[in-house]
C-alpha cells in the first residue's frame, strides 16, 4: 500500500499507474504535486482507518470479546461505538461528496490535498 499509493505518486508526481492513465493527479492547494508526508497522511487515513476499522480493528475486538468471556463489555462496546461514529462520519462526508463534487473527502481535507485532471 505504501509503495503503491505513497512512493510511487511521489516519484511520478502525485500520480499513480491508474491516475496516469486517466489522467487525473494527487496536488496540495498550491495546485503543486504532493509530497511524501501528505500522501502518507491522506493514504494513512484513508486505509489505516476507514480500512483497517472494519476489515481488522472490529473482527479483532469480537474475538478479544469472546476470548474475554466479556468481562469489559464497557470497554469493547466503546471501542465498537466510536468505530461505528467514525464509519458514519465517512459515509456521510462520501454523501456529501457525491451531491456536491466540491466538498472534499476528509483525508484530503486533512492532508491539505485534491485531485485534478489536466
Amino acid at each position: 500500500v505504501v509503495l503503491y499509493f505513497v512512493l510511487i505518486p511521489t516519484i511520478l508526481k502525485g500520480q499513480t499507474i491508474g491516475k496516469h492513465l486517466v489522467k487525473i493527479r494527487i496536488v496540495n492547494q498550491a495546485e503543486q504535486p504532493a509530497n511524501f508526508g501528505q500522501l502518507l497522511v491522506r493514504q494513512g487515513l484513508l486505509f489505516g482507518l476507514v480500512i483497517g476499522n472494519w476489515m481488522y480493528l472490529s473482527p479483532q475486538l469480537l474475538r478479544w470479546f469472546v476470548a474475554d468471556e466479556g468481562k469489559h463489555l464497557n470497554a469493547y462496546m466503546t471501542v465498537l461505538a466510536l468505530a461505528a461514529i467514525f464509519t458514519l462520519i465517512c459515509v456521510g462526508n462520501m454523501g456529501l461528496v457525491l451531491i456536491n463534487h466540491r466538498i472534499p473527502m476528509f483525508y484530503d481535507r486533512i492532508a491539505k490535498t485534491h485531485e485534478i485532471g489536466h
